[in-house]
């Protein structure tokens, strides 16, 4: 017999799902991570546990593609219904519409699919009711979840290309003067230039589909809202690196916050130049993946 997930927190759920929604993607969904954002440390494992059994996480807690596509507030009904739909297959093959059945039919069909005891078959259905609370079952459930639409972004802006040239120029003047550390610094503000010159696109249609409730009128305003770190969320989110680019651009960021705050980090000038070359590489792949 098969298992499905569950967890002994149900009533969790809405409030775990909002968190993977709007906090920062840690490296690592640990205790320690759901304990900061309010969570028990004796539910803390249970909710991991549901986390990586409905695909959030893998089986090094690290968030998945799934985590990130769920962070699209357009997208995050239908990401959940496809988690839904992927680790309750016994339940919706015999009850196609069971995201709308009652807690009776459910429990049957619990009963008869699993060795589950009573009160794990009470929490399965319980957890089910609680995920499916929270999904968008309108769309094709045999659409590919890759389909699933995000915000659109334009090509950099002039004023983006122009910023990014600018700084890369810098920067290698920094290592010509053995300034190695501000050399990383000004490569990584050309990216972000980049970055933020591509947002504005469509009067930051893509910030306020991410983000609603900011009130965005420049890319000054909505620099001093982001974070390193988001900037390389929503990079993700929207389709602008992949999984294993999202890896490198994190030690980039860590190696620029190496340098940009008081740090024992001392660059080599080949640190330094392999850096501004790493980062004119990915911004110049940044240019061509419009949304």
């Amino acid at each position: 017999m098969t298992g499905m997930p569950h967890t002994t927190e149900p009533a969790s759920v809405p409030r775990l799902l909002k968190v993977a929604r709007t906090a920062s993607v840690p490296s690592r969904v640990t205790t320690g991570f759901l304990e900061n954002n309010g969570f028990d440390h004796d539910e803390a494992p249970h909710l991991i546990g549901l986390l990586r059994a409905i695909g959030m996480v893998d089986k090094d807690v690290v968030p998945t593609t799934r985590w990130r596509q769920h962070r699209v507030p357009s997208a995050s009904g239908q990401v959940i219904a496809r988690a839904v739909r992927d680790n309750y297959k016994p339940i919706f093959r015999l009850l196609p519409t069971a995201q709308s059945a009652d807690m009776t039919r459910l429990a049957e069909i619990v009963r008869g699919e699993t060795s589950y005891a009573e009160p794990h078959v009470r929490q399965t259905v319980d957890t089910f009711m609680a995920l499916c609370a929270e999904a968008d079952f309108s769309t094709d459930p045999d659409g590919p979840t890759t389909a699933l639409a995000v915000p659109s972004v334009g090509p950099p802006a002039m004023s983006g290309l122009v910023s990014l040239t600018r700084s890369l120029i810098e920067a290698l003047h920094c290592v010509e003067h053995g300034l190695y550390r501000p050399a990383h610094v000004s490569a990584w503000n050309g990216l972000i230039a980049t970055v933020l010159s591509m947002l504005a696109a469509d009067g930051f249609s893509a910030v306020h589909e991410l983000r609603p409730a900011w009130k965005v009128g420049n890319t000054d305003d909505l620099a001093r809202r982001m974070s390193g770190a988001m900037h390389l969320d929503w990079m993700f989110q929207l389709g602008l690196c992949t999984d294993d680019e999202r890896d490198s651009l994190d030690d980039l960021l860590r190696r620029r916050n190496d340098c940009a705050h008081p740090s024992d980090f001392e660059p080599t000038r080949d640190e330094a130049l392999t850096y501004v070359t790493d980062v004119a590489t990915f911004a110049s792949k940044l240019a061509g993946r419009t949304s």
